[in-house]
């Protein structure tokens, strides 16, 4: 489970993402630590950025369906956040650099259980960093007030209202960067 978002824009910037995508599924086949996959993928990906100065910053994790544990580590990307059934909401974060910066001998990853009716969401800065004619951030607050209007939704409906909550609050205002979502 990933979501990343790279430096730059337009077409260039897209396919460093698709890069990035494409190498942490091959070493995903290939590791089960995600500390390994990681830092093989971010390996692989230093020799396609050499010294251009593009880079992706991610959250990436590897669930495991068993134990219903999902090990992350969030590579320079914002924290994921996570509605436990409870109600209570935990950002799950690591310290960490993105990918393609410099090569990395080891990350940080940490380890949480699952529970049922449990929602993760991931997302870009452009959804935080989403702002209104005022040039006020749509903030994280904001994102975890409609994640909590919307969680008793579908994933795409949870999708759907944050989407809404923004176009609200921008209020038509043009936004430069995308924003991107995973609910789970």
């Amino acid at each position: 489970i990933s979501v990343g978002d790279t430096s730059g824009k337009g077409v260039s910037a897209c396919f460093y993402s698709l890069s990035v995508r494409s190498i942490l599924r091959c070493f995903g086949k290939v590791h089960k630590s995600l500390e390994q996959v990681v830092c093989d993928a971010n390996k692989m990906f230093c020799l396609d950025t050499g010294d251009s100065g593009i880079f992706v910053t991610a959250w990436i994790g590897i669930y495991d369906h068993k134990s219903h544990t999902i090990a992350f580590t969030s590579c320079g990307h914002l924290p994921a956040i996570l509605k436990k059934a409870s109600g209570e909401i935990v950002k799950l974060t690591t310290d960490g650099i993105a990918l393609g910066v410099i090569d990395l001998d080891h990350i940080e990853t940490q380890t949480i259980k699952l529970e049922k009716g449990d929602l993760l969401i991931l997302y870009t800065d452009g959804v935080v960093e989403a702002h209104n004619e005022d040039f006020e951030f749509f903030g994280e607050q904001r994102l975890i007030d409609a994640i909590n209007a919307n969680s008793h939704k579908s994933a795409q409906n949870i999708i759907d209202g944050i989407m809404d909550e923004l176009e609200i609050f921008s209020e038509g205002v043009p936004q430069y960067d995308d924003t991107t979502i995973l609910a789970i």
